[in-house]
């Protein structure tokens, strides 16, 4: 198969160019590494093969609607809602519900 034929298949599969595609799961991967392992927008570009914090930073907002700071902490903030609001799994989640508001009484 060519060069500009695997292109094309792969751009009908997935709806972007490999370069693009490769380009989202790195980002997607930075996401997951700020918010699942805590670390910060820097870490998490070099982490995931950025050279460039300011480079990650643009892709990032370009990606996500807003910068990676913002857009963690309002992930963490709605999976803290998320859990409060799940009324029978309280007690399976007690503990993440002490780290995200310790003033929730279960």
């Amino acid at each position: 198969m060519g060069v500009s034929t695997l292109h094309h298949h792969f751009r009908e599969m997935t709806g972007s160019s490999p370069l693009q595609f490769q380009k989202q799961l790195r980002l997607f991967e930075a996401r997951r590494l700020m918010l699942m392992e805590g670390m910060d927008a820097a870490s998490a570009a070099f982490a995931t093969g950025y050279e460039s914090a300011t480079q990650f930073n643009r892709e990032y907002r370009r990606q996500f609607g807003q910068p990676p700071r913002k857009d963690v902490a309002g992930l963490q903030e709605l999976r803290c809602w998320r859990l409060q609001v799940d009324a029978r799994n309280r007690k399976k989640w007690a503990n993440e519900l002490k780290v995200c508001a310790p003033s929730v009484v279960l």
